[in-house]
This record gives C-alpha cells, structure tokens and sequence, in this order.
C-alpha cells in the first residue's frame, strides 16, 4: 500500500481535482490512486 505522502504528492492535478469533486472516501480514494499509479 502506498503511504499517505505518495498519494497526496499525486502529480496528476486532473486525477486530484476529479477525487475531490466526488467527495471520495479516504478507502475509496487510496484504492483508486494505487489502481491509477499501478
């Protein structure tokens, strides 16, 4: 699992901004940065 400080460095600002505005959950949107980053 990737550590907290590799998913909030994402530097992909679409990939952010499109978590954000869902409102993910903080699961759902760590499996969804590790599936991106995979």
């Amino acid at each position: 699992m990737m550590p907290a400080s590799t998913i909030t460095a994402c530097d992909d600002p679409h990939f952010e901004a499109v978590t954000l505005r869902i409102r993910l959950p903080r699961r759902s949107f760590i499996a969804l940065a590790e599936a991106h980053n995979a």
